[in-house]
């Protein structure tokens, strides 16, 4: 793993920032994930963009726009194809640090090529309601990192966040959509469900292709009904889902055929 603070790279065993920073006292901070394919970023324009709504929201300080783009760059080339892991603080209490922007250089991780999913209540999601924070991507990810243990240590790749009236949401660390009746179906983002930019892009590649495009609220008897199911995320890319707890799936036609929309497009990056 490679480090940059600052844009500067660093030994990662030296590494540091101060322990007055409220990233580590408060979890204040936002964060990004953005995949680097032969060293240039992938959508890195949305990315950023969604750095900064999320740093509106909780208040954290950005480094400007222009240094942001410049640093992720440079990490990339470095990387080659890698996770660009972006996290940015707020600095100190009182000021007694300046705001920090982190960048890790990850190798890109081992994936199933298919996932099993848990259902998983997430009573710390917004789920509709209105707050300040609702799909804001910032460091307290602790809720939802609970939520993947739960499902894995129960033998599932991952977890599928449902609220507490029983409607679907996102996973953990990345959207969901399904397929039913040739319409790709995904929960509306007034939820609170994080507006994934892999998502985004998908879209859309779902009107490019000529299918048709349905978001709402939904219970979890929709997506057991459907025909596919799908995770989609940066590291994940469009994956298909072949078992919700105890309902399987076939991978199907409209995830292939998507995922192979998607892979061309990061060719082209």
């Amino acid at each position: 793993m490679d480090v940059f603070i600052d844009g500067r790279r660093v030994d990662p065993g030296e590494a540091s920032i101060s322990v007055l920073d409220l990233g580590l006292v408060r979890g204040v901070g936002v964060f990004e994930a953005i995949k680097a394919y032969d060293g240039a970023p992938f959508t890195l324009a949305e990315h950023l963009d969604r750095l900064a709504r999320s740093a509106s929201a909780n208040g954290t300080p950005l480094a400007d726009r222009s240094d942001l783009e410049t640093w992720c760059r440079e990490a990339a080339e470095v990387g080659g194809t890698c996770i660009l892991r972006v996290l940015c603080t707020p600095g100190g209490m009182g000021g007694a640090t300046p705001p920090r922007t982190i960048i890790l250089v990850e190798d890109l991780p081992e994936l199933p090529h298919t996932f099993r999913l848990k259902t998983v209540v997430a009573p710390w999601h917004p789920a509709g309601a209105v707050w300040g924070l609702a799909g804001a991507k910032t460091l307290s990810y602790g809720p939802n990192m609970h939520a993947t243990e739960e499902a894995t240590s129960a033998g599932f790749d991952d977890a599928l966040l449902m609220s507490t009236d029983g409607v679907v949401l996102e996973g953990p660390t990345s959207a969901v959509g399904w397929v039913t009746g040739g319409e790709v179906v995904f929960p509306s983002l007034d939820l609170g469900v994080l507006a994934s930019v892999t998502r985004t892009v998908v879209e859309r590649l779902v009107e490019d292709s000529g299918r048709t495009l349905v978001t709402g609220r939904f219970g979890i008897e929709d997506v057991l009904g459907a025909d596919e199911v799908m995770v989609l995320s940066t590291v994940k890319e469009v994956a298909p889902v072949v078992a919700i707890d105890g309902t399987t799936f076939e991978p199907g036609p409209v995830t292939a055929d998507l995922a192979r929309r998607f892979t061309a497009l990061t060719s082209e990056a």
